[in-house]
């Protein structure tokens, strides 16, 4: 998993190569839409976050053991997420 919060040239160089939404294999890219940004957020960080219903926790892997998000990981990636759609919808049409 990534440190964050990543810069927007990380973000940006990231995205270079990749081809626009409506060219993806598959579906096609997220709908601009809050469940297309949930489907984002659970692409990006699927590997690295976790519910615990029992508990009522978010849990986040540090690269080695999960820990409780007690320091605002699951917002800081929320950002993330929405300032790499942000740059993607930006750079879409200038690569």
């Amino acid at each position: 998993m990534s440190k964050l919060p990543r810069s927007d040239a990380e973000i940006v160089e990231d995205l270079r190569g990749k081809k626009p939404a409506d060219e993806r294999a598959g579906d096609g890219g997220y709908n601009l839409t809050d469940a297309g940004n949930a489907e984002l957020y659970a692409e990006l960080y699927a590997d690295g976050v976790r519910y615990d219903h029992r508990r009522s926790l978010y849990f986040v892997w540090d690269g080695e053991l999960w820990m409780p998000d007690c320091d605002g990981a699951l917002t800081r990636f929320a950002v993330e997420a929405a300032r790499r759609r942000g740059l993607e919808a930006y750079t879409e049409g200038r690569t």
